[in-house]
């Protein structure tokens, strides 16, 4: 038989058996390995190190091919392309070869019949997807003790049996993908022996999987488009998963865990352009991320949901989380939190306890109760927003050991006075508070002693009278009032009172006289300046 074509770095001819009806078994001696087209058998006897591309031409009817006891080390990627598609892998097929990867895909292989592959010690990874494989056995791998990917998507299983995976690495955690199948049941003794580091059983007909899946070593789970309604406990007990898909079920409340306590979030890259959406139990940061923000419901924060080496900023706004666990911040390495737009109505006890964040906003929350000590130890932060919440007072107990904030806003909240010391928790340096919106109708004389204030804002209160003390023993470098009930200032206007305020900010409709050296702003306000030229503005 003359061979049809050659190809570049074929030195020597191959050694194989055919089988045909008509002729029985013949060996030929050919470049290309070849055979009829009513061959139903082909066994490769030469010693091939490497199965290239263009070396195979298999007729239609080949259904079973051999190669075995060789010193074959690689199959090239595209071998078997355009060949006959192979069936059938038999028990020997593959045996004592020394590749690393074999590439069985895009076939038409719908059993592998025991001890069909065999005394492969160099063996890693396994492709066999798009075929048409119904079943295999817990032997039809046999000692292949370095297989760590295994690759069996878009096949015919309906069922993975016990041990089924037995064959492969035992001291790595592996790669498992088996989604695109019609896998309907699993045995809970599937993947005994084995760690699983990543495992997809996507786009398969599960309706239940078995709890003893669910190891500690899972990084990556994908359980997606399957007909689950419930997950067992094991499942919410995973603390690695750093990427979790379980879209397209129908899951409900399982075991008293709401499918809500998963975190769907997006992680944007530190090039500040690149972004992923991942889902799992725990959010899982490292040194190449900017920011992570979650995207969806979240009521509860607890702890352990967080393993956070470095990360800039953490945005949890507007998922309706309504409870934070004791130590979900424990050991968060965590520049920036912002916590806007949810429902959580109290601050626990050293929730923030050590926590080095320098920014941390908890707007738009429903905060009514803040136990002492909920600010602790926080000695990088800088500003502090308690806006759009429902605090009645402001405690200096709830801060110990908070010397370094800048910025503190409690605007838009119920608060009612300022009571003697309540802003003591503030060291003497460039301050700004803003208490704009509320219901602030006494100030305390001493509620802002010794503090060095570059602005603080009263903004749309409800203050008749202003102490005197404001005016003379704080540094103010501007004081707003507008929008408040004052008929009358004390008399720090005249000439001879030291004003330690710069500026006043108020409107002056009720306020007869108008003070000298004011200078209008909008209608009916006005600024003082204590000490500034006569067109000195904002």
């Amino acid at each position: 038989m003359t061979p049809t074509h050659h190809f570049e770095n074929l030195t020597t001819e191959s050694n194989y058996e055919v089988n045909t009806p008509e002729c029985g078994t013949l060996i030929q001696n050919e470049e290309v390995i070849t055979t009829q087209v009513d061959s139903a058998y082909i066994n490769i006897l030469s010693d091939i190190t490497v199965l290239r591309k263009g070396m195979l031409e298999l007729a239609e009817e080949t259904y079973t091919f051999r190669l075995a006891d060789h010193n074959l080390e690689k199959i090239e990627i595209g071998a078997f392309d355009n060949q006959n598609k192979i069936t059938f892998v038999a028990s020997g097929t593959f045996k004592n070869l020394k590749i690393a990867i074999l590439v069985l895909s895009y076939n038409e292989i719908t059993h592998i019949e025991e001890n069909a592959i065999t005394d492969m010690p160099n063996l890693t990874v396994v492709h066999l997807h798009r075929n048409k494989i119904v079943k295999f056995h817990d032997n039809s791998f046999v000692n292949t003790p370095k297989i760590c990917f295994f690759d069996i998507q878009y096949n015919e299983l309906r069922e993975l049996g016990e041990k089924w995976f037995s064959f492969m690495e035992k001291e790595e955690a592996l790669v498992l993908q088996l989604g695109w199948n019609n896998i309907e049941k699993i045995h809970p003794k599937t993947f005994d022996g084995i760690s699983i580091r990543s495992l997809d059983l996507s786009h398969n007909k599960l309706n239940e999987v078995p709890e003893e899946i669910f190891t500690e070593s899972l990084t990556e789970l994908s359980l997606n488009n399957n007909t689950l309604e419930d997950l067992p406990d094991a499942f919410f007990q995973l603390k690695n998963l750093t990427a979790l898909d379980i879209s397209g079920n129908s899951l409900k409340c399982v075991n008293g865990h709401n499918s809500n306590n998963l975190i769907t979030y997006e992680l944007t890259f530190s090039d500040l352009y690149s972004t992923e959406k991942l889902s799992g139990n725990v959010i899982n940061v490292d040194n190449n991320i900017s920011a992570v923000s979650v995207l969806e419901n979240l009521p509860e924060l607890r702890k352990g949901m967080l393993n956070i080496t470095y990360l800039n900023y953490l945005c949890i706004d507007n998922v309706n989380l309504q409870y934070m666990e004791e130590g979900v911040f424990d050991n968060q390495n965590i520049s920036l939190i912002s916590l806007e737009g949810n429902k959580l109505a109290k601050i626990q006890s050293r929730i923030f306890d050590n926590l080095p964040i320098i920014f941390l906003s908890l707007s738009g929350n429903e905060i009514n109760f803040i136990e002492n000590g909920a600010f602790r130890n926080m000695l990088s932060l800088r500003e502090l927003i308690l806006s759009q919440n429902k605090l009645t007072q402001i405690s200096p107990g709830y801060f110990d050991n908070t010397p370094h904030i800048l910025y503190f806003d409690v605007s838009s909240n119920g608060i009612t006075k300022i009571e003697e010391g309540s802003f003591s928790f503030l060291s003497d340096e460039y301050l700004t508070i803003v208490i704009d919106d509320n219901a602030v109708e006494k100030i305390h004389p001493k509620g802002f002693e010794n503090l060095n204030i570059i602005e603080l804002s009263f903004l749309n209160n409800l203050v008749r009278d202003v102490p005197v003390e404001l005016f003379t023993k704080n540094k103010i470098g501007m004081l707003v009032l507008s929008s408040n009930q004052i008929e009358e200032f004390p008399d720090i206007f005249s000439e001879g009172i030291n004003s330690t305020v710069k500026r006043i900010v108020y409107y002056t409709a009720d306020i007869k006289p108008v003070p000298p050296h004011c200078h209008h702003l909008l209608d009916h306000e006005y600024m003082w300046d204590n000490g500034f030229p006569s067109k000195q503005v904002l």
